[in-house]
């Protein structure tokens, strides 16, 4: 039966994933990862401060996406950030940050397909600093 539910939750993640990456200007995905008022260029930042600049630059960029541990996931987002993401899908902090570290890249890539980030709309540039 936990499998089961481990199986809904992961589901669950990625039905996220996709509705979020159709709406790639909000920040609701990345404020679960950053905290309000966090965004995608502040997710990319704190990755980028945290050590993993080679990989998410290549997140970013049109060329291929370099791996990132889970281990790397929760050093880059913090341990609190990662606990409060696993209560709130439902799942074992493990499990969140191996699951951020197999699709975050993915939602980034797809969010920058020009290989850049896209320029913050009037009124959220306050939002998505930290």
């Amino acid at each position: 039966m936990n499998e089961n539910r481990e199986w809904e939750n992961r589901n669950e993640l990625v039905e996220s994933y996709h509705g979020w990456r159709n709406r790639r200007r909000s920040t609701e995905p990345y404020q679960a990862i950053c905290g309000k008022g966090g965004g995608l260029d502040a997710v990319v930042k704190n990755f980028q401060n945290g050590g993993f600049k080679r990989q998410v630059d290549s997140w970013i960029s049109t060329g291929s996406n370099q791996a990132i541990s889970g281990i790397e996931v929760g050093q880059a987002i913090g341990i609190e950030k990662l606990k409060k993401l696993a209560e709130s899908a439902g799942i074992d902090i493990n499990k969140a940050r191996d699951l951020l570290a197999e699709y975050l890249p993915i939602a980034i890539d797809k969010a920058t397909p020009e290989g850049k980030l896209p320029a913050p709309e009037k009124g959220d540039a306050k939002k998505s600093l930290y």
